[in-house]
């Protein structure tokens, strides 16, 4: 299989993962937050990125720390995106 090289310009040379934890509900007052807290789950986003062929699509929600690992994972094997180690 050949994989035919594009233009990158500058600035989308990279493939970019968004994490997001949850801070609500930990404040005693509504719409208020405590600073430096945060729960241990959020959601993790692909940016759009039209030089690799990455769609903006809704986050991927995750429920632990510790699944992040598989979660991006996930993320990058839905939208196809070879990892080289």
């Amino acid at each position: 299989m050949t994989i035919n090289e594009v233009e990158a310009p500058h600035g989308t040379k990279m493939v970019e993962i968004t994490i997001k934890f949850w801070t609500d509900g930990l404040a005693e007052t509504e719409d208020k937050v405590l600073p430096k807290h945060m729960h241990n789950s959020g959601n993790i986003r692909l940016a759009a990125n039209k030089t690799h062929g990455i769609a903006a699509e809704k986050p991927t929600v995750f429920n632990s720390i510790t699944e992040l690992p598989a979660k991006i994972e996930e993320l990058l094997a839905h939208h196809k995106i070879v990892v080289h180690y």
